[in-house]
């Protein structure tokens, strides 16, 4: 058993990973957020933040820090 935080999971598990034929060099995850539908996410092991969208955000009511700065290279 593995902790983040208050959050206690596996210490691994196996995820299938998705790829979009336009974008064959990017990785995407299926995830199923509180909304209980899926999403899929960007896996970035080089990133230091997490990005969502605002319309993802606002219907999730997820608290949201705004940061100066640009995003990079996103498509």
């Amino acid at each position: 058993m593995s902790q983040v935080g208050s959050i206690k999971g596996p210490e691994s598990t196996v995820l299938p990973l998705f790829r979009d034929r336009r974008a064959p060099d990017k990785i995407f995850v299926e995830v199923k957020l509180q909304d209980g539908k899926p999403h899929l996410f960007l896996v970035d092991t080089g990133s230091s933040v997490t990005v969502v969208s605002k319309a993802i955000s606002d219907k999730l009511d997820l608290k949201t820090e705004l940061r100066p700065g640009r995003l990079v290279g996103l498509s």
